[in-house]
């Protein structure tokens, strides 16, 4: 294989400028006179002032004399010239400050020669200061000017004396395009080059499928790694370059992305310049008054063999034109490399070598047809933006400032983006304020980057000359870090910066990483950078250009805790959801298969009770085509209805995203059909996301679910089903390619393990002296599932004709270990003003509302009443636009003025609605305040939009307008919102609640343009949602009506609400967080002491310093993994003095977890803590990872703690609670607690003790007394009347072996000095 330097390289020989004879010189360039030398000399010269170019900046590879950086001008017709005789101060200093793709002014003089130069005569070119210099294409010029049509001989349209909204938008477009987005579809054309003496040498099916993998039909060619699976796979989809569809333009036809271009002159001996410029000016006549850039994104010239000089290829930084020699076009490294330029990405380097980082594409280039596969460094993949925050999988980077002192954590791979739960970037930023920023990667040798030929499986230190890593500038690879190796710099900005590559590890199956520690000074001492939280990784997807087709049988997913299926036109849960929880003859498969742990009831008998047997989600067009986002789906639920079924209700939920769910009913809540096997069906229109879930909720008797969507009755059955869904791409065809690739790697996998490295295999090889029998009194076998309680063998009769009287919504015995996203169910306890009277218990409460598409109005739209109806996913995107195809476009309501939105531009570049939700409450002091009350005629309201604004999104308006009547609507404009900045925003505005129990919001989303109901720009989005208001008849308890102001807030009223994520406290020396409605761990409990592979941060985390035991390895052996503490009750407000939370530990059990135990405490001064225990000690429910709860009421405190114990064996902890076995981890997790108004001056209720009944097992807290009062006054209902109860052999049954005495008949085994671990 040979490899060389793919260079941004323009030949210095003479070349001759050709014309078409039918456009004249004063037309293609303004201002500059045509000479008809017969000497050939000076082909134009510049007669005026201002004359516009765009200046564009190249590096020139030459084999005899090495690299150098030229200065281009690029003229109206796309010609290219390079400057020479140029002002040697301004092209030494300001020159190289100037941004590839800047539109300038050529200065009077200036002589264009027809060897390819231009003749600066010691000038300089100046940035040109006319029209749209304010950043936003807004014209300042002259008066109003006339026509719809851009005037190709006005260099993109820049000296209009003024511009009709097309024109501006068209200056904008140009803007858009000089600075290149790294995200988005892009158009292209491959121009297959014809010279009078030679061609290039393939044929136009052979360059098509070596560019873009695709037949002239639009099916596979086979062809595995080229520049658009390149792409798309290295950025995870977020950038695609696709063939630009067959079309005519004026007089060319373009076949599928590519085109053959005849110029009328010889290629053999000429400069590669001469040809470039002859094949531009034929596609300009050719093209007529089309232009180039409208046509397509790219164009990629592959010209003939022959041309003079060795060059290989060459791009413009920041544009759209790249040039190859002959061959040099089919080779997939040449082709990222320089389209990476005309994305803005600099050369790789390493030592003084240009080129020679060759850990990715933009070092060297290489003449091979189906490879290397990788992506690009440190540098360039921070540059790219495809792992941060708009990544597709969420922002999986870290900045690191002199500030932070220390980095410490382990560091995936990008082939693993999409399914770690670590980072993949570390930005250090430069503390001299250069921009010399440097990047640390591991540099994975797998999948995606499976051919990286440099630092394969090593961390990588890369470093940019300026600019922090976010525009143009070199990249050089520092160092290369083995496992214990480090890098020092005693002088990065005037501080000494280390990195230590700690260790690594690359075990096939398993997720590569290294275990990374970056910091300043002599040690690694404080606490690490703590970013946003993350969500929990999907498993890993493949490339959606290869996916499956066909219907899929589901995987059971370790991570997701759920079945799951990869690509394919139908999911099938197959037998792995068949059953439930742990019923007699039908024990569910990894139950409860959910992803935010439901649990299924354990009452009955398989298919002599309620249970779901299958679910399947298929495209309701049918076909072999993949689920794609917009396409309607349906749920098919086979379940078993007791009796005749007229008793057993079915709920169908969606959410966008299985790693952090949030849930949308679809539909109403059924009845099942008639007894036994039954199918039951929802449909629904796939959202934007690309592991999505499904859940059916099978309930006995007419439930209403927690917050998170479970169900909890002793007969109900709760199961969930993910599926990979590929995004909606115009041009990507939804059936899959003829040929799938076979060279895909094989690190991609439909399913997978949970990424960690093999357990230390247990019990059969334990470490160090372990005995090699077992004892004899030990029993033979831990049962995996406790035996059920025996059943009668005469079950009661159950006479369905009258359903029994509901029971009570019983409290969720495991909540989420985080908290919903949704908006709360129940309003949150206002601060500082007195809690507002509770609303009734009646079923009158407010409950948030999300919508679902209703076809008769075309529109999202809430039946029922609410304290908020939320548009959700469906109207995410915006018509038909790359990557962002709206589902049910275009959502406006088919009684009044149907609106069609824009199909210009990408998702999330250009402009879109995302969502609309409509709150009962106010606006207070720029603050939105829900008041947890009904949306009610008479009371007020705001509207919430969210938005993407394109730029500065100074161009860009949201007009709000009510209509009172969604039937037979007529709008009155509400406001008139300028985006605040650009990309993602949210707009609000309040509002009064008028007459009309059915009402609507419409949003239009304009670029420029003027108020309307319904505007008609191409980048225009236009959508509505109805909800239903609640009459003013109706009384509706609410707290403090708006917009009366609490009284004087208490300081505790500004803390931040919704989740947080703790940070390590120094002094505290354990990880805290603030004021929130949730406390999460993260990663900073992640392990265990100094375990193998699984070094806890900041170990041990512990306010009084109880030390970890450190035998055994990582997810072989015990550890805490995570604390959360979170409001039972849900919602958004903070943790309140006398308020019951939840506890949920995630931990890793060894074995069967039969010989583990827990211990929650809590203390309600952090700062000198005193514990006190939560309910009983409790075991491991499993092996492996499994989360346990506890619940308490708040005491009085500000800054309070929990404390979770993991035992192996029963210890007895220490006064201090700790415990010191050497397998035991004691992790504390420190909260910041609000003072309750209500309860200032009296203590807070202390917890009581514990209560069982058998709804939620131990009650902790009074209040829930009535519960059971409630629970026994029904029963006796029940008792005299004709129907009986189902048999409840729920939790109140079995809480008999808390304790030390598990009753699995024998001693579990004592560890010794190496290890015995129970039964072997």
């Amino acid at each position: 294989m040979q490899f060389c330097k793919a260079t941004t390289f323009l030949a210095s020989a003479a070349f001759l400028l050709y014309r078409v004879d039918s456009v004249g010189a004063s037309a293609l360039l303004r201002g500059v006179q045509h000479e008809q030398d017969v000497h050939g000399r000076i082909l134009e010269q510049t007669t005026i002032n201002e004359t516009p170019a765009v200046f564009l900046v190249a590096i020139v590879d030459d084999s005899n004399n090495g690299s150098k950086q030229t200065f281009n001008l690029m003229l109206a017709d796309n010609t290219i010239y390079e400057m020479e005789d140029i002002d040697e101060d301004w092209k030494n200093n300001e020159g190289k400050s100037w941004k590839s793709g800047s539109v300038v002014d050529v200065p009077q003089g200036v002589e264009f020669l027809n060897n390819g130069k231009v003749k600066m005569n010691g000038q300089k070119p100046k940035i040109n200061n006319g029209a749209a210099n304010d950043g936003n294409g807004n014209g300042n010029n002259g008066n109003n000017g006339q026509g719809n049509k851009k005037d190709k001989t006005a260099l993109f349209g820049r000296h209009l004396k003024a511009r009709t909204e097309e024109q501006q938008r068209n200056v904008d477009l140009l803007h858009r395009h000089l600075y290149s987005t790294t995200q988005g579809n892009k158009k292209v054309v491959a121009v297959r080059v014809s010279a009078t003496d030679a061609t290039y040498s393939n044929t136009e099916d052979h360059l098509r499928s070596k560019v873009f993998g695709k037949n002239a039909n639009g099916s596979s060619s086979g062809d595995v790694f080229n520049l658009s699976s390149g792409y798309e796979q290295c950025s995870y989809g977020k950038l695609t370059f696709s063939p630009k569809e067959t079309s005519t333009h004026g007089s060319i036809t373009i076949n599928n992305g590519v085109v053959t271009i005849n110029v009328a002159i010889a290629a053999t001996g000429v400069a590669d310049g001469t040809v470039r410029n002859a094949v531009t000016s034929k596609i300009e006549q050719l093209l007529g008054s089309t232009s180039m850039t409208d046509v397509a994104d790219y164009w990629m010239y592959c010209l003939p063999p022959g041309t003079s000089g060795s060059w290989i290829a060459y791009a413009y930084i920041n544009h759209w034109n790249s040039v190859y020699n002959n061959e040099w076009c089919n080779y997939p490294s040449g082709q990222m490399h320089e389209i990476g330029h005309n994305l803005d990405f600099a050369h790789s380097g390493e030592g003084t070598e240009t080129y020679a980082d060759q850990s990715g594409m933009m070092g060297y280039s290489y003449s091979d047809d189906e490879g290397p596969v990788m992506c690009f460094n440190a540098a360039k993949s921070w540059q790219a933006g495809w792992y941060g925050s708009n990544g597709l999988y969420g922002d999986k980077t870290v900045v690191m400032t002199f500030e932070d002192i220390c980095f410490s954590g382990r560091l995936a791979g990008i082939a693993e983006y999409g399914t770690t739960s670590n980072k993949v970037l570390v930005k250090i930023v430069n503390p001299s304020g250069s921009g010399a920023d440097i990047f640390v990667a591991f540099n994975a040798k797998k999948g995606i980057n499976s051919g990286t030929l440099e630092a394969g499986n090593q961390v990588t230190v890369v470093q940019v000359g300026e600019g922090g890593g976010a525009s143009y500038s070199e990249s050089k690879l520092l160092s290369k870090l083995s496992a214990g190796g480090s890098y020092i710099n005693s002088n990065f900005g005037g501080k000494q910066l280390t990195v230590q590559a700690e260790s690594i590890s690359v075990v096939a199956g398993f997720e590569y990483y290294a275990n990374v520690k970056i910091y300043f000074g002599s040690s690694c001492t404080a606490a690490p950078p703590t970013p946003a939280p993350i969500p929990s990784p999907p498993p890993t997807q493949i490339p959606t250009n290869v996916s499956p087709s066909g219907p899929q049988t589901a995987i059971y997913d370790p991570t997701l805790k759920a079945p799951k299926c990869s690509f394919g036109s139908s999911c099938d849960s197959g037998t792995l959801l068949n059953g439930r929880g742990t019923i007699a003859n039908g024990n569910e498969p990894n139950q409860p298969n959910t992803l935010n742990s439901c649990v299924d009831g354990n009452n009955g008998s398989y298919h002599g009770d309620e249970s779901i047997d299958k679910i399947v989600v298929s495209r309701a067009s049918g076909g072999v085509g993949d689920l794609t986002v917009g396409e309607l789906v349906t749920i098919t639920a086979t379940v078993w209805c007791w009796s005749t079924g007229t008793s057993d209700y079915i709920d169908f939920y969606y959410a966008n995203d299985a790693t952090n769910p949030v849930w949308n009913q679809i539909g109403l809540r059924q009845t099942c059909p008639g007894g036994g096997l039954q199918t039951v069906t929802a449909s629904y229109t796939l959202p934007q996301g690309a592991i999505q879930a499904v859940r059916v909720n099978l309930m006995y008797g007419s439930n209403t679910p927690t917050a998170a969507k479970c169900v909890s009755g002793s007969y109900d059955d709760v199961d969930d089903l993910v599926i990979t869904v590929k995004p909606n791409i115009p041009g990507t065809p939804t059936s899959p390619p003829t040929n799938v690739p076979t060279a895909l790697p094989t690190a991609l996998p439909t399913s997978k393990a949970p990424q960690t490295p093999p357990p230390t295999p247990a019990p059969s090889l334990p470490p160090t002296s372990a005995p090699t029998s077992v004892p004899t009194k030990n029993p033979t076998a831990f049962p995996t599932n406790p035996p059920p309680t025996p059943l009668p063998t005469n079950a009661p009769t159950k006479l369905p004709t009258k359903a029994p009287t509901p029971i009570p919504t019983p409290v969720p015995t495991a909540p989420p270990t985080s908290p919903p996203t949704a908006p709360p169910n129940a309003p949150p306890t206002p601060a500082p003003s007195a809690p507002p009277t509770p609303f009734p218990t009646n079923g009158n409460t407010a409950q948030p509302q999300s919508a679902v598409f209703d076809t008769e109005y075309g529109a999202p739209r809430c039946v029922n009443t609410g304290s908020q109806c939320d548009s959700v996913g469906l109207l995410n995107g915006r018509g038909t636009i790359a990557n962002g195809m709206e589902p049910n476009p275009s959502n406006t309501n088919k009684k009044g003025n149907t609106c069609v939105d824009g199909n210009n531009g990408s998702y999330h570049v250009d402009e879109s609605i995302d969502q609309i939700t409509v709150t009962a409450g106010d606006i207070v002091s720029g603050t939105p305040v829900p008041s947890g009350g009904f949306i009610v005629e008479g009371g007020r309201a705001y509207v919430t939009v969210k938005v993407w604004c394109w730029s500065t999104g100074a161009s860009d308006t949201a007009d709000i307008y009510l209509a009172n009547d969604a039937s037979n609507p007529n709008y009155a404009l509400l406001a008139s919102i300028v985006c605040p900045g650009g990309g993602a925003q949210t707009l609000r505005y309040a509002f009064d609640v008028g007459q009309g129990t059915n009402q609507s919001i419409r949003v239009n989303f304009r670029y420029q343009g003027s108020q309307s109901t319904c505007s008609s720009g191409g980048y225009d989005d236009h959508d509505d949602l109805i909800f239903t208001v609640k009459g003013s008849g109706v009384s509706t308890p609410s707290p403090t009506p708006f917009p009366t102001l609490p009284p004087t807030p208490m300081p505790t009223n500004v803390s931040p609400s919704g989740p947080q994520t703790a940070i390590y406290d120094p002094t505290l020396k354990a990880p805290k967080c603030s004021f929130g409605s949730s406390c999460d761990s993260g990663t900073l409990l992640n392990g265990r002491g100094t375990i193998a592979n699984g070094n806890e941060p900041n170990q041990p985390n512990t306010l009084n310093s109880c030390v970890d035991g450190n035998n055994g390895s990582y997810h072989g052996d015990e550890s805490i993994d995570k604390i959360v503490v979170s409001r039972a009750s849900g919602g958004v407000g903070d943790l309140t003095v006398g308020e019951l939370v939840t506890i949920t530990a995630t931990v890793w059990c060894w074995s069967t977890g039969t010989s583990d135990y827990i211990d929650f405490y809590y203390a309600n001064d952090a700062t000198n803590p005193v514990w006190n225990q939560i309910g009983l000690r409790q075991t491991c429910p499993g092996g492996g990872l499994q989360t346990v709860t506890a619940s308490y009421t708040l005491p009085q405190g500000a800054i309070q703690a929990v404390r979770v114990n993991l035992m192996y064996g029963s210890n007895t902890p220490t006064a201090a609670k700790c415990v010191s076995g050497s397998y035991d981890d004691v992790d504390d997790l420190v909260i910041t607690v609000k003072p309750n108004p209500a309860l200032q001056g009296a203590a807070a209720a202390p917890p009581s003790s514990s209560k069982k009944d058998d709804v939620q097992g131990a009650i902790i807290d009074e209040g829930k007394d009535f519960e059971e009062d409630k629970k026994k006054k029904e029963l006796m209902v029940m008792n005299e009347s004709t129907v009986k109860p189902k048999l409840n052999n729920g939790n109140g049954s079995g809480n008999g072996n808390n304790g030390n005495g598990v009753g699995n008949g024998g001693s579990n085994g004592n560890k010794a000095s190496g290890k015995t671990k129970g039964l072997f």
